[in-house]
């Protein structure tokens, strides 16, 4: 084939005219895309190009009968063709619009015709709002080719700036700030503030706790409810449906006495419910509403002393462990930890270190005891760590039991990770 590459009008008419890729030139040719390239640089052809590294990612929309027979023929839609040349669907349809072809229907982005976009905001009426849901995009979209083109119109005023609805919606259909704000989706704040600019008269506090929201700002309902039937303010705001937080303020502002402030301020109370009832710091909390550092900030001001974590009768992650196996296996033990009532006494013995024992488990009628401990942290008992004396331990213990007439099963935590079908034998064989 003879080689027009050569021909500078041929090569400009197939590269500019019809937007031939360098590529298929070539292979027209029967030659290397390398030589187009150089031939096209010679002829100064290549400055009719943004880019000469993308020119083979770029189909010729700007070509009328390929754009034709796209959007005519072959039915495709601006968006396929613009995703197809990588650009915009904008420039599809300018080119569309530039080559005279009949653009079908309701275009997508009408938005961007100037004529279409004024007739819609300044003939027809609609707002902002209206043209971005049917043209399926954003407000945001919409005002900014109305800035493009200098079409100016009144902005949308929302509603809660109107004093007649304001006045209809809070006034006439008693509807609270709180319920116009959430059917309008702003903050309660701006419709207050509203109110109070259109001059509207904010109803009485009486009206308002006819609904059960305002009834905190009654001081005879919130001292009777408080103080009489002994609720909480936790349980009186959600009777009411407000935050405890504002219950409280309120307390405060009438002067309620609280009473359940007064109560761990006692030194007595907070000796006999913390040492004298063994509870929790936590259980304390619970159970009378009283926040964990108060406690422990007033057991400091007592010099009370605060319990070790041995002392608690909540099992370790061990015990649960074992717990669990003794279950599965249907193995009848009862789980003690350190409960008082639990206690084996070893103080009137001879040669006993410890003056109080405390089993993990104990079977009752078998007299069998179990602990379970792990030689890689510290005894509650002993507080040694050196590995020598595991077993000094281990012989001391078991002799505390045997004088009290228990049988004891000590069983560390590597022996029971390890080997569980050996500690399950270790204990069927003394049931």
């Amino acid at each position: 084939m003879k080689k027009n590459y050569k021909d500078k009008g041929w090569l400009k008419f197939q590269y500019v005219t019809l937007n031939r890729n360098p590529e298929d030139i070539a292979k027209e040719c029967d030659i290397d895309t390398v030589s187009i390239f150089r031939q096209l640089r010679d002829f100064d052809l290549l400055k009719y190009r943004k880019s000469v590294k993308k020119l083979g990612e770029h189909p010729t929309y700007q070509n009328r009968d390929w754009l034709y027979e796209q959007y005519v023929t072959r039915r495709k839609t601006f968006i396929e063709i613009a995703k197809e040349c990588k650009v915009k669907d904008e420039a599809i349809y300018r080119w569309a619009k530039k080559h005279n072809i009949n653009i079908r229907g309701s275009r997508m982005r009408m938005w961007s015709d100037k004529k279409w976009l004024k007739h819609q905001l300044l003939d027809l009426g609609y707002s902002v709002d209206e043209i971005a849901k049917s043209q399926n995009t954003t407000k945001a979209t919409i005002w900014h080719w109305m800035r493009k083109y200098g079409i100016k119109i009144k902005k949308d005023i929302p509603k809660y700036k109107d004093k007649k609805w304001l006045n209809h919606q809070y006034l006439t259909l008693n509807k609270s700030t709180c319920k116009i704000a959430n059917e309008y989706g702003v903050g309660n704040s701006t419709i207050s503030i509203w109110l109070k600019k259109l001059e509207i008269p904010i109803k009485p506090k009486a009206i308002r706790r006819l609904k059960g929201k305002g009834k905190y700002a009654d001081e005879k309902w919130l001292r009777k409810e408080y103080l009489k039937h002994g609720k909480s303010t936790k349980e009186i705001a959600k009777q009411i449906n407000v935050s405890q937080a504002t219950v409280n303020k309120w307390i405060k502002k009438f002067d309620i006495r609280e009473k359940k402030i007064y109560l761990f301020q006692n030194e007595e109370w907070l000796w006999g419910n913390y040492w004298g009832q063994n509870k929790t710091i936590e259980e304390i909390s619970k159970e009378f509403g009283i926040g964990t550092t108060s406690l422990y900030r007033w057991m400091k001001k007592y010099d009370i002393p605060r319990r070790k974590h041995y002392d608690y009768k909540s099992p370790s992650g061990l015990e649960t462990q074992l717990s669990n196996f003794l279950q599965e296996n249907k193995l009848p033990f009862k789980y003690v930890g350190n409960d008082a009532s639990e206690k084996l006494d070893t103080s009137k013995l001879n040669d006993v270190q410890w003056n109080i024992i405390y089993p993990d488990f104990k079977h009752e009628k078998k007299k069998i005891a179990i602990e379970i401990g792990d030689k890689k942290q510290k005894t509650n008992l002993t507080q040694k760590t050196p590995y020598d004396d595991w077993k000094e331990y281990e012989k001391m213990r078991k002799s505390a039991y045997n004088k009290l007439g228990w049988i004891p099963i000590i069983i560390w935590a590597d022996e029971f990770n390890n080997y569980p079908d050996k500690v399950l034998n270790k204990i069927r064989k003394l049931i």
